[in-house]
């Protein structure tokens, strides 16, 4: 086989490639002061996010300890 050319096997419905989205998230986020931004879901929930940590502390940022929009998408990972 050389590079570029098509492997064998099902072609029947190779042109569909990508499929349509089911699903789109919608949420809006808001800046609250300083760090401290909210995120609300179409449903209604409320999400606050900030700093904390060692981040807090690496960039020196005096604010309330609020959870990094990454500890949300990890606990959505094993969600």
């Amino acid at each position: 086989m050389r590079k570029g050319e098509p492997t064998k096997g099902n072609t029947k419905n190779r042109e569909k490639v990508v499929s349509e989205p089911f699903y789109t998230a919608r949420a809006r986020l808001e800046k609250v002061e300083g760090v401290h931004r909210r995120a609300r879901l179409e449903e209604g929930t409320e999400i606050d996010l900030g700093v904390h940590g060692p981040i807090k502390s690496h960039y020196r940022i005096d604010a309330k300890d609020l959870p990094l929009p990454v500890d949300y998408q990890v606990a959505a990972t094993g969600g």
